[in-house]
């Protein structure tokens, strides 16, 4: 009678097994996200500096930046002057050190906001981007970008300084997340 008890504590014990085996391999791939998710070279250019609405102000602190170093003469803030990044509507029209673009989304996910850039892009001929966006999402969205057509994407990374149980949910999101950009469908 003893035997299935210990049958028991096996099969729980292997569950258990794998399931830190998946939070390990998890673990790892965000680590690899995360961790020097690019910086642009000091040379480089691009037709136009996107901000993806995940890196806040931060993230158009650092487009300036680039835009300041010549990287490109037009920044463009997916989300811009809208509920999604409210915050935003008074860089909408700026033009130094770069002429500022905003353009709104209906889907609230990466390729949502890449789909958004499309139409404007294909009217100004941008080929080339540098994608700003936080240093867990930024290659996702490069990634994205890339699988929708673009010439050339760089990613550029900021910082961002969050709460654990935020940094839980979004390594979460980005695990399950970062291979669907490769198969992103980005027709109408």
């Amino acid at each position: 009678m003893d035997e299935p008890k210990i049958d028991i504590w096996l099969t729980i014990g292997k569950w258990v097994f794998r399931g830190f085996l998946v939070l390990l391999v998890a673990g790892i791939a965000l680590a690899a996200c995360a961790v020097n998710a690019g910086k642009v070279a000091p040379d480089a250019t691009a037709d136009a500096i996107v901000v993806h609405p995940r890196s806040g102000q931060v993230g158009l602190d650092h487009a300036d930046e680039l835009a300041l170093r010549g990287t490109s003469d037009t920044i463009v803030l997916l989300g811009g002057g809208t509920d999604k990044w409210p915050e935003s509507s008074i860089e909408c029209g700026r033009t130094y050190p770069a002429l500022v673009v905003c353009v709104p989304f209906d889907q609230d996910n990466t390729l949502g906001q890449v789909k958004a850039l499309n139409p404007a892009a294909t009217e100004q001929s941008w080929d080339s981007l540098v994608v700003v966006s936080t240093d867990y999402h930024v290659r996702r969205a490069a990634a994205t970008h890339r699988r929708c057509g673009y010439q050339s994407v760089e990613p550029s990374g900021v910082e961002d300084s969050i709460p654990i149980r935020e940094f839980l949910k979004l390594a979460t999101i980005e695990v399950v997340a970062f291979p669907q950009s490769f198969f992103a469908l980005c027709g109408e």
